[in-house]
Formats: structure tokens, C-alpha cells, sequence
């Protein structure tokens, strides 16, 4: 979780009010965008998150944050391709596919993808057996197929 030195005090009141309504908070941050600084809060949970779920959040942080000097308050997932880069992180996308973007060339591949065996010390362990030391990682990434993805879910029903 990244959270920057003015919004220390963000991430306990959101990860209190996620723990209580069943969630994690992913991240907390202020953040300013041309003259409007937006508080924002990205929450999770195994299955991920819905729209009620980010405005069940809402209702309960925001009284907790009344003194917090910002215009614009935002509730919302990581997203499908949110950087793996907790441990946490990495015990959730084990089993699944990743990219790894790497600093230096290795092979004469600066970007290398393989299914995810997990962190083991400060190594990132493929399954087939490559091992990077995390300092010679820019980034993990997951491997989004969205064309698999949406083969897998259920059709949408249309009331008529």
C-alpha cells in the first residue's frame, strides 16, 4: 500500500472502516489535479468489489474525514490491473499469469511473462522456475485476458 506523508492519517480510519464492513483498503491517497485535490480510497475483497460495496464505504468514511482538506472524495477497485506489489498482493495472483518489467535486459528481454509460483524471500518465482530478485523489477503486472474473461462470465439478462 502506497500511501503518501500528508495522508498517513487516511490509511488507519480506512483500513478501520474496511475491516468492519469486510473489505481491504488497497490504498488511500490525496491527490491533486489541476486546482481540485481528490481524496481517494481503493478497496477490495475476494470477489471484488461492486458499486454498492464502494458506496456502503462512502457513507462510512466519509463523517471520519470531515476535518481532511480536500474537494472531491472518490471510492473505487484497484482494478483487473493494479501492480502486484505487496506480499499480499503476490499471495492473491499466485497461480495466475504476470508480466514482469525489468530494469536491465535479461536474455535481451526487458519484459518477461510466466505464471506466478510467488515470492519467496526477495525472489519472484515463476513456475517454471525463473527466479527475480524484486530489485531487478520495475514492475509486476497481472496478465489480463479480457477476451477469456468475458467467455467466462455469465451472459447480462435484459428485463424487456
Amino acid at each position: 500500500m502506497i500511501i503518501r506523508a500528508e495522508d498517513r492519517k487516511l490509511a488507519p480510519i480506512g483500513r478501520r472502516v474496511a475491516g468492519e464492513l469486510g473489505y481491504e483498503l488497497v490504498d488511500a491517497a490525496i491527490e491533486k489535479e489541476h486546482t481540485d485535490r481528490y481524496l481517494r480510497f481503493y478497496i477490495d475483497r475476494e470477489g471484488g468489489v461492486t458499486f454498492e460495496d464502494c458506496e456502503r464505504f462512502y457513507h462510512a468514511v466519509r463523517p471520519l474525514v470531515e476535518d481532511v482538506d480536500f474537494d472531491y472524495m472518490e471510492v473505487s477497485s484497484p482494478g483487473v490491473d493494479k501492480p502486484i506489489e505487496t506480499a499480499r498482493d503476490f499471495d492473491r495472483a499466485r497461480g495466475g499469469r504476470v508480466r514482469l518489467k525489468l530494469y536491465k535486459a535479461v536474455d535481451g528481454q526487458k519484459s518477461v511473462t510466466g505464471e506466478l509460483s510467488g515470492l519467496e524471500g526477495s525472489e519472484i518465482v515463476l513456475s517454471d522456475g525463473r527466479r527475480f530478485d524484486i530489485r531487478t523489477v520495475a514492475q509486476v503486472l497481472p496478465e489480463v485476458d479480457l477476451e477469456k474473461d468475458l467467455e467466462n462470465e455469465p451472459a447480462a439478462e435484459i428485463d424487456q
